[in-house]
């Protein structure tokens, strides 16, 4: 059968903005034979235990997208290895859930996915993963703490009333 595994990996050192690898994706690439059962999303909740931190263990959800593609079609939509089927594709929606968010001294943070890869250099980053029919294949899942920003420029209450003046100046321009 098809799915797909998560291995977490431990100890990490993270600081905001610096890009980690959180752990390894399996997709379980079996072939699926047509009963319109197919999965096209599958949910994903990380846990992260930041102890030494004084804020425990936090979660974090995200969904990942499954392209499962006809294994008999005639051009693959993927790179795909000669005689095993249409390789399958995985990505993610890349939406910050804030509603996972944590605050540490004073800053509020969440949890952003950025690439596949198996190591952090820049040329092997990936924002796909495509995954080879009749097999097991891995890829690291990279992420990375994010600060998260609710300020909002908010008119100061003399700009509301200036720009209520100009309408009403246009108003009574309007009817001479």
């Amino acid at each position: 059968k098809s799915g797909l595994g998560f291995t977490g990996v431990s100890n990490l050192n993270i600081e905001a903005g610096q890009t980690f690898r959180v752990g390894d994706l399996t997709h379980f690439n079996q072939t699926i034979w047509g009963n319109g059962k197919d999965a096209t999303s599958v949910e994903f909740s990380l846990d992260l235990d930041f102890g030494d931190f004084g804020l425990g263990t936090q979660t974090f959800d995200f969904a990942f997208n499954i392209d499962e593609t006809d294994n008999h079609a005639d051009v693959c939509p993927y790179q795909t290895d000669a005689g095993k089927g249409c390789s399958d594709q995985i990505t993610w929606d890349w939406s910050i859930d804030e509603s996972s968010s944590f605050m540490h001294e004073g800053q509020e943070y969440t949890l952003a996915l950025v690439a596949f890869s198996e190591q952090v250099a820049a040329a092997s980053i990936v924002y796909e993963f495509i995954s080879q029919e009749k097999g097991n294949n891995s890829a690291g899942l990279f992420a990375k703490l994010v600060t998260i920003d609710r300020t909002q420029d908010i008119p100061e209450p003399t700009s509301i009333l200036g720009l209520a003046g100009l309408g009403l100046f246009f108003a009574r321009s309007g009817k001479k």
